[in-house]
């Protein structure tokens, strides 16, 4: 009997590899377990690589970035991996945004995430998702004249925030 509402955070702490992911995934699955939880850490542990590791090896368990921050991509590579991943996976996939750690991120000159960036961004990837041409982007942190996906998605892709 599956446990969808149950889920668990793969590669807790200090992954010593990567390929953990994989049979992670496959065990929750085989337990039933409704959702693996992917953060990533400036290591070995990048969310979009293995988020598609886990879609590539799992059937039914839903993938979520637990968390991905909006300020260390460029928001059409975002568009671009959570697109990749819902098609990658049927759907079961849900972009996980959430604050990161401010002294670590300061030291690192990564601009810091607020709630109003957060909501601008989240209003910018669904805009993106259905096909939109945005001008003239700005938030908090950053401003961007042309974003434009190639085509938009058909179903809605999911959208998760993480604290």
């Amino acid at each position: 009997m599956p446990f969808d509402e149950l889920g668990f955070y793969a590669l807790a702490g200090a992954a010593k590899t990567p390929r953990s992911i994989i049979n992670e995934i496959r065990d929750a699955e085989a337990l039933g377990l409704g959702t693996a939880f992917i953060s990533e850490r400036f290591d070995v542990k990048e969310a979009a690589t293995l988020c598609g590791a886990a879609g590539a090896v799992s059937d039914t368990i839903r993938i979520v970035t637990g968390a991905t921050n909006q300020t260390t991509r460029h928001p059409m590579v975002t568009a671009a991996f959570a697109s990749t991943m819902h098609a990658l996976t049927d759907g079961r996939f849900s972009l996980g945004l959430g604050r990161g750690i401010k002294p670590l991120f300061e030291a690192h000159g990564i601009p810091h995430v607020t709630t109003s960036s957060m909501e601008a961004f989240a209003t910018l990837m669904r805009r993106l998702w259905r096909g939109e041409i945005v001008t003239d982007f700005q938030d908090s942190t950053r401003a961007y004249p042309l974003l434009a996906m190639d085509r938009p998605i058909k179903d809605p892709i999911g959208l998760t925030l993480v604290a």
